[in-house]
């Protein structure tokens, strides 16, 4: 992502290291805000949770730059088109929340876990809680299916780029 906006911009990589981060953590603080909104329907509860998500970024968060912990910020986009989805089974959260699903196997497993745990809570206590009606939890089984193939297919491609990657380590230090 940092090379790419190098090479589009022409911005310097150092400085391109420092815009993204920034990025990420608004797209994380916009997102919280939006399923906190959807969520907390008294505006008193918004404006505590939108100061209360800064207060992370007056530490060294802003600074990570790692990818793992830079799609972790898409979590709360995620969740908002979720439950948006669910609520209203519109077309444009679908497709939005499609793409996430699509995207999520592939930046790190424990992402990914955090998701599928979370959406299976989600429709194991929908029977006890019945926040949403049995029609709509059942939009939620179709994500969850597609993330967990995605899931497979990143696994099993990452298996056998493993393998072949381990065969030349192997041979190339058996080379001598």
């Amino acid at each position: 992502l940092g090379a790419s906006i190098s090479v589009i911009n022409g911005i310097y990589p150092n400085i391109a290291s420092f815009i993204i981060p920034i990025c990420f953590s608004l797209i994380f603080v916009v997102g919280m805000y939006l399923f906190g909104k959807l969520l907390y329907h008294r505006t008193d509860y918004n404006n505590i949770l939108l100061i209360s998500l800064f207060i992370p970024y007056l530490g060294m968060y802003h600074f990570l730059n790692t990818p793992h912990a830079l799609f972790f910020a898409f979590i709360p986009l995620y969740f908002f088109s979720i439950f948006k989805y669910i609520n209203t089974g519109s077309i444009y959260h679908a497709v939005i929340s499609i793409i996430f699903s699509l995207l999520f196997p592939f930046t790190h497993p424990f992402i990914l876990f955090f998701i599928v745990v979370f959406q299976i809570s989600l429709v194991l206590l929908n029977r006890v809680i019945k926040i949403w009606p049995p029609s709509n939890i059942k939009r939620l089984n179709n994500i969850i299916l597609i993330q967990v193939t995605t899931f497979l297919t990143w696994f099993i491609y990452s298996a056998v780029l493993l393998g072949s990657f381990s065969r030349a380590i192997n041979a190339f230090l058996l080379k001598y």
